[in-house]
């Protein structure tokens, strides 16, 4: 009664006075409980959408009502998390996944049960989604995840980090979606750049893109996005395969005038350098020019350093090898010499 006190007091609603009434009779009278509230238009409009799954599960194990109760309330929940929970045999999942109905946000990771048909059911069941991150679970394939272009059209966040999907998922996507503000596809090892460039040429409107480590050769998507996502103020495409010179990079900061952090590993001449700078936009640990003309101290520090350490491993290695080219040879031509 406490907790939900608490919930009420915080509702901006008309009911909410009227309930909080009912609530303060009970705790004076003993006889109001929490099954006497309204469960639609309170519990499940209104109280759901304030609490966690864990809440709900915990719920349903203090009685019958209890348990009739909370199953209702899961249709109320509006965000989905659950992070490295490693055994779902004889767990809720399932019951949750087909229970929910509200949902706008879900964030599964980590999760190494997690099958295409229950990530199916769970998107075929909540096509209001509007934020989904999806990482780390190894059985999911395509086709767990074609529903997120044919059914959840509206939502505007996808981060799918460590995710090995191919082309065949975005080909569909870029056929329903059009409205994203943020992605994240790092760590993916099957996504070709031809199809990255498609996909870019459809969202103008993306502010955040993120891919890190992304083994496709991503050098005509920077052309793309530097004329398409023009609201663009982040993106991060360190550790890619990008060959382009600094007229890419330019164009990217010309033509997205709200970029604030700028990842991308290539190096680039100090005119270039000083007008980012300039501009104040965050180019991270990647600094650099083809001349090293504008290093900093700690960076030329660093170069130093990587380059005697170079330069010992080659050295050990030639004495290495001119030992044993001493030893190959007879013994009669080392005595000799």
């Amino acid at each position: 009664i406490t907790k939900l006190h608490k919930i009420f007091s915080a509702m901006d609603c008309e009911s909410a006075g009227c309930v909080k009434e009912l609530v303060d009779a009970g705790e004076e009278a003993f006889e109001t409980t929490i099954f006497d509230i309204p469960v639609q238009d309170i519990m499940i409009d209104r109280i759901a959408k304030y609490l966690r799954w864990e809440d709900l599960v915990n719920l349903r194990c203090c009685s019958r009502d209890a348990r009739d109760l909370a199953d209702a309330m899961f249709q109320g929940l509006t965000k989905l998390q659950i992070i490295h929970y490693t055994n779902s045999h004889n767990g809720p999942f399932p019951f949750i996944f087909r229970t929910c109905h509200k949902l706008r946000k879900i964030y599964l990771s980590n999760l190494a049960w997690l099958t295409d048909d229950l990530l199916v059911e769970l998107l075929h069941n909540n096509p209001h989604l509007e934020f989904v991150h999806i990482s780390l679970c190894t059985r999911i394939t395509a086709r767990g995840l074609i529903p997120l272009a044919t059914h959840n059209k509206k939502f505007l966040f996808l981060f799918m980090p460590h995710m090995n999907f191919g082309d065949d998922f975005l080909n569909v996507f870029n056929e329903h979606n059009k409205q994203l503000l943020r992605v994240d596809f790092a760590w993916n090892k099957k996504l070709t750049g031809p199809c990255l460039q498609t996909f870019f040429e459809n969202q103008p409107n993306l502010t955040k893109i993120r891919l890190t480590y992304v083994k496709a050769d991503i050098s005509a998507c920077l052309v793309t996005i530097s004329k398409v996502c023009r609201k663009l103020y982040y993106i991060d495409v360190s550790h890619c395969l990008v060959d382009v010179d600094d007229n890419v990079i330019l164009g990217i900061a010309h033509n997205c005038p709200n970029i604030r952090t700028m990842f991308i590993n290539v190096n680039i001449h100090c005119e270039t350098m000083k007008y980012l700078r300039q501009r104040g936009i965050d180019t991270g640990v990647l600094d650099g020019c083809k001349e090293f003309c504008c290093e900093s101290d700690e960076q030329r520090r660093r170069r130093w350093e990587r380059e005697a350490l170079e330069f010992r491993r080659s050295k050990d290695g030639f004495h290495i090898f001119l030992r044993r080219h001493r030893n190959d040879r007879d013994p009669e031509e080392r005595r000799e010499e």
